[in-house]
This record gives structure tokens, sequence and C-alpha cells, in this order.
């Protein structure tokens, strides 16, 4: 299973993996990234706030279902190791989530996400573009899925994601 493919929903108003995690969730990826396997109380201690573990347990039992963690071990002494590192992870989700745009969207989408780039600040800074390739009105039409998949992602420069 691919790490986007669960994704329910992406939270424009959030920063960071928040867009793409709840925030307990987002926590214990980031514990398991700094330092993988890791039982259910390292991760519980690693977050250094109060939740209860038993609500840690049920988190890293969801994040394992979601394809995100691997479980090691036997049942009182599971250990999770992250499935993907992090950068795997965000490459994957924001592949996913630009293709499904220019999926709905088709050139439009495409265009912007070829012009589009954020600053070090986290401010848009538009870059002229080579103009539509499509009429506005024709922006629902669909483009053929896995359109953006030979897109060389090693080629892409790090404001792009």
């Amino acid at each position: 299973m691919s790490p986007g493919s669960w994704l329910p929903s992406v939270r424009l108003d959030a920063h960071g993996m928040h867009r793409l995690l709840g925030a307990l969730e987002a926590e214990i990826m980031q514990a398991l990234w700094e330092r993988a396997d890791r039982s259910a109380p390292e991760v519980h201690q690693a977050l250094g706030r109060r939740v209860a573990l038993n609500t840690v347990v049920t988190v890293l039992n969801r994040l394992t279902d979601k394809g995100l963690l691997r479980r090691s071990g036997t049942r009182r002494s599971y250990r999770y190791q992250p499935a993907h590192t992090r950068a795997e992870f965000v490459t994957s989700v924001t592949r996913e989530l630009v293709e499904g745009m220019v999926r709905d969207f088709g050139d439009v989408a495409a265009d912007c996400g070829r012009t589009a780039r954020v600053d070090l600040h986290g401010r848009r800074s538009p870059v002229p573009s080579a103009g539509l390739h499509r009429h506005p009105a024709d922006v629902g039409t669909a483009l053929p899925q896995g359109h953006l998949r030979s897109l060389d992602p090693e080629r892409i420069d790090g404001s792009a994601i």
C-alpha cells in the first residue's frame, strides 16, 4: 500500500505533517522517524506530553493498519518501525495529491504545479507561466490516471514539495 492511498483529507489550514496526519499521529511518526524500532512505552515516553499509554497503543495500531508502520515481536512486546522514510512518505503523498489534482482539473492544475514556488518564509511566489494549455471552461476534463508518473522526483527541486 502506498503511504498516500489511505489519505482521507488534507487540512489546508495546518502546517507540516499536521496537514496529512492527526496531531498525535504526526507526533508518533516523528518520534519513530527520529529513532525507529521503539516499543509502545518508549514511543509514549518520547512524546513528552500527557496522553494515556493506551491511546498511544491505539494510534500505533491504526498507523500499522494504514501501512505507515511495521510491527515486529509478540503481542506484549511489539516494536514499531516506520514502513517508509519521511522523505518517501512526503514524496508519495505529494505525488498522489498532484496526480489527483491533474486528473480532476487538467492542465490548469499541472500549470500551477509547474509554476508555483514557495520561498523560505512560506509565502507563495508566482513564477511567470508559459500559459494555460486548455480553456478554463475545460478545467473539469480529466486526464488519464498516472499522467505524472513519468516525472522523476530526483529532478524536482526542494521548493516544489
